[in-house]
C-alpha cells in the first residue's frame, strides 16, 4: 500500500493558506507549527534583544522562502540592509537562523535543521529539554556568532 502525498511549490501554498494558519511549508510539505509556551517565549525575546543590541537586523517567526520552502524560524539575523518588504527574505540574505525548541525538538532537528543546511542556511537550535545549544550536531552551552557569544543560562 501506498500513501498519496502532494509536495506543494510556493504558489500553490500561498493560494491555500493564509498567515492566519498555524503551518510552514518544508520541502514541499505541511507542517503544523507548536504552540509557543512561556520557556519558548521568553528565550526568544532575550536572543532578539541579544542581537539588536549588537546591531543586528532580525526577523522574528517571519518566513525565508526558496522552492519548495517558507519555514518560519524563531530568529532570522539578516545581512545588513535585506529586510525586503515585497518578498520573503532568500537564503543568502540570513546569516543565521535560530530554532528554540521545546515540543518542536523532533521536528526541527529531522525536518527544518537538513532544510535549512540543504539551503546553506547556518542554523541553532535552542534545545529547552536539555537547556543547550545545538550546532553542528553538538550540544553546547554557549554559542558564539561573529562578535556576539551567548551563554545558555542568560536566555534560559
Amino acid at each position: 500500500m501506498s500513501i498519496a502525498t502532494h509536495r506543494f511549490s510556493n504558489e500553490e501554498y500561498h493560494q491555500r493558506f493564509t498567515e492566519g494558519d498555524k503551518v510552514e511549508l518544508i520541502d514541499g510539505l505541511i507542517y503544523d507549527k507548536m504552540v509557543i509556551g512561556p520557556k519558548h517565549r521568553s528565550a526568544v525575546n532575550k536572543l532578539i534583544k541579544i542581537f539588536v543590541l549588537a546591531g543586528y537586523d532580525v526577523s522574528s517567526q517571519g518566513p525565508i522562502s526558496w522552492p519548495g520552502n517558507e519555514p518560519e524560524p524563531d530568529l532570522t539575523i539578516l545581512a545588513a540592509g535585506t529586510d525586503p518588504t515585497d518578498r520573503h527574505p532568500l537564503p543568502n540574505e540570513c546569516l543565521l537562523v535560530i530554532e528554540v525548541s521545546d515540543a518542536s525538538l523532533a521536528k526541527d532537528r529531522e525536518v527544518k535543521l537538513p532544510a535549512y543546511q540543504q539551503a546553506g542556511i547556518r542554523t541553532w537550535i535552542v534545545n529547552l529539554q536539555d537547556d543547550v545549544f545545538e550546532i553542528d550536531g553538538r550540544k553546547t552551552k554557549t554559542a558564539s556568532f561573529n562578535d556576539v557569544t551567548i551563554n545558555i543560562d542568560d536566555i534560559v
